[in-house]
């Protein structure tokens, strides 16, 4: 799967997913942006926190490249399947 994991819920979305629900090394974790860009020279990077089901702290911080799952059948007003790639950064975005 090219290191995409399966997104499975999405919470909110804006401009691009928000919060929700996704694997992480195979591990269901909660996603949450921070809602911060991080501008570079070329383009900006939204960060997320990710945190296991079950616990309030997060464990990584990553940046993230959605796309729509390869079975994807959404039907009007339904969001796509989508599929998730992390990247881990530092906690300062680094």
């Amino acid at each position: 799967m090219d290191g995409f994991e399966k997104v499975i819920e999405m919470v909110d979305f804006y401009d691009g997913p928000r919060e929700g629900v996704a694997l992480f090394g195979g591990k269901p974790h909660t996603f949450k942006s921070r809602m911060l860009d991080i501008h570079g020279p070329d383009d900006a990077m939204d960060l997320f926190d990710l945190t296991p089901l079950g616990s309030d702290v997060p464990v990584a911080v990553a940046s993230a490249e959605f796309r729509r799952a390869a079975d994807c059948r959404a039907g009007p007003g339904e969001w796509s399947s989508l599929e998730v790639r992390w990247s881990q950064v530092g906690a300062d975005g680094t």
